[in-house]
């Protein structure tokens, strides 16, 4: 949780601010799991957890009367910070010189259930707030979504006229704040009057399942898919199971032993919406696993969709100017940690998946990441390969 959320934004001031109500309902919650613990349980285990309950409920209270509010008048170009537990909460001042940098930073955060379950890991993005005369950074955003993440470091570093510190890629990257509305190309070479067919791509990696083909209409790439994973038959289940039971619906409506039965149009009618769904996530759960990245160049454009047997789908198109940031970064879903499978009375680790990286693609309305499947060489290349496109 960050240490302030948004509240609002104008064309005046951006307002941000803890809130206390957070730390209110989870004491009251505490508050109502003592009462059933104490109509539930009897002796000394009941005064144990009583205690340990009262404990955290005082703590969530105390949270309550936390304050923490930082308003930014944007037309001074001053700040106003509010902190401390209510009633004495201390308030300072400053100039927006004072702001050391805005910050976006990715963090994994674990849960599971026990400790023998299969733990899952999520990728955080998290915007920071850095002050000169403060040690330790602001939190103010934590975003699940990746484009969502990027769009709010890049708002507030230029509302605010800070630096942008991005450090989600392998090296810390500092951009002034107005440049982040810069093309990767702009960046790299400077303003170019008109855009086309951009640098000559290098040479694909001996023995590569990439495909690349340059061809008069524009330069196509082609990644090779996924493949076969462990967990293939596991995410067949869902779809398995919305094909049978849709299956089963028609079938008890429609078979020669039901002729003399009354047919139920809404029975055979759900049956096929199950059916039809199953056979939806089926193509994509396969689609997702053996479809291939295709990637074309067009003048101006990078055209992106996803192909399997010949059929493609979900074109995504990114203009070349509006292109921002091609990089190789951690991927935005990682592989679950070291889990155990139990066989008897032993408990036998399953291993820790290797942890892959992925090329992004961004601009301000789209991010795409590509090549999980791919080896380190042959990221370094398609990342090489888009640059020059773009170029």
């Amino acid at each position: 949780m960050p240490d302030v959320t948004f509240r609002r934004e104008g064309e005046r001031e951006i307002i941000y601010a803890y809130r206390p109500m957070v730390g209110l309902a989870v004491a009251l919650g505490l508050l109502g799991l003592m009462a059933v613990i104490y109509v539930q349980l009897s002796g000394w285990p009941r005064w144990l957890i009583l205690f340990v309950n009262a404990l955290f409920a005082l703590l969530f209270i105390g949270y309550a009367f936390w304050r923490h509010e930082l308003i930014f008048d944007l037309l001074q170009r001053r700040y106003t910070q509010r902190k401390g537990f209510w009633p004495r909460v201390r308030e300072t001042t400053g100039s927006f010189d004072e702001i050391e940098h805005v910050a976006l930073d990715s963090e994994v955060r674990t849960s599971s259930s026990d400790s023998s379950s299969r733990r899952t890991m999520d990728r955080v993005w998290i915007v920071r707030l850095k002050f000169r005369n403060e040690g330790k950074p602001i939190s103010v955003a934590e975003e699940q979504d990746e484009g969502k993440g990027c769009a709010r470091f890049e708002s507030l570093a230029k509302r605010l006229r800070a630096p942008a510190v991005d450090r989600t890629g392998p090296q810390e990257k500092v951009t002034p704040w107005d440049r982040l509305d810069q093309s990767l190309a702009e960046k790299i070479e400077g303003q170019r009057s008109g855009w086309g067919t951009g640098m000559p791509v290098p040479p694909v990696p001996a023995g590569s399942r990439i495909e690349f083909a340059d061809l008069a209409g524009g330069r196509t790439i082609v990644l090779p898919a996924f493949g076969f994973t462990f967990w293939l038959p596991l995410l067949l289940l869902l779809p398995a199971g919305f094909v049978l039971m849709g299956g089963l619906f028609v079938w008890t409506q429609l078979a020669p032993q039901s002729v003399h039965q009354q047919i139920s149009l809404l029975a055979v009618v759900a049956g096929l919406v199950f059916f039809l769904i199953g056979l939806l996530l089926l193509f994509v759960f396969v689609g997702g696993l053996f479809g291939e990245d295709w990637i074309r160049e067009e003048r101006e454009e990078l055209v992106f969709r996803k192909r399997i047997f010949g059929v493609t789908w979900g074109r995504r198109r990114m203009a070349k100017r509006e292109i921002e940031e091609i990089e190789i970064k951690l991927p935005a879903n990682p592989p679950a940690d070291e889990g155990c499978v139990t066989v008897g009375s032993r408990s036998l680790p399953l291993g820790k998946p290797p942890v892959t990286k992925e090329v992004v693609v961004r601009s301000d309305r789209l991010l795409l990441r590509l090549g999980r499947s791919l080896s380190q060489e042959e990221r370094e290349w398609l990342r090489a390969a888009l640059t020059a496109m773009v170029r």
